[in-house]
């Protein structure tokens, strides 16, 4: 059961409650339910590269629509008490809204970015772009991690510093 993860964590530390969908009454009366439980926060999920996920404009396939992410983002800020991350790729099969999409973040004063460095389409095995995660880093005003490719401890410690992310993924 997903809801136990987090009402019957045994560990003791902060379990995040991630979403994906894009219907808006959908989502906010998840997460009106979600208040009643000890979740540390809300994670939106903007990165799933799954087929039978994207084809449903969810997960990864809202890239396509920034708009439509805006007015989650907008509903989620207004909603979540405790903190609002979200999870991305840099787009869904180029960057071409990757600017839009910072934007939108800074608007909604989302308090964590994880950023995938690639795109929906180029899924597990394309190049990562690492400058897509050191421009978040630079133009956010919250922290930015970076995932993707990240291979070994020392591959994160080098991706780390060469990016500016503030953590790895």
């Amino acid at each position: 059961d997903i809801l136990a993860s987090i009402t019957k964590n045994p560990t003791s530390q902060p379990v995040f409650a991630q979403l994906i969908g894009e219907n808006i009454e959908d989502l906010r009366r998840t997460v009106r339910e979600f208040r009643q439980h000890p979740a540390a926060g809300i994670d939106l999920n903007l990165g799933c590269p799954a087929p039978r996920v994207f084809k449903k404009n969810v997960g990864g396939g809202l890239l396509r629509t920034p708009e439509r992410i805006a007015e989650i983002l907008k509903m989620l800020r207004e909603e979540v008490d405790s903190l609002l991350s979200v999870k991305m790729r840099i787009g869904f099969e180029d960057d071409l809204f990757f600017d839009q999409l910072l934007e939108i973040m800074n608007e909604s004063k989302v308090d964590l970015l994880s950023l995938h460095a690639r795109t929906v389409l180029g899924g597990y095995r394309s190049q990562p772009s690492y400058l897509h995660v050191r421009k978040a880093a630079e133009v956010l005003n919250c922290p930015v991690l970076l995932n993707g490719n990240v291979t070994s401890f020392n591959s994160a410690i080098r991706l780390k510093q060469s990016t500016g992310a503030h953590g790895i993924m």
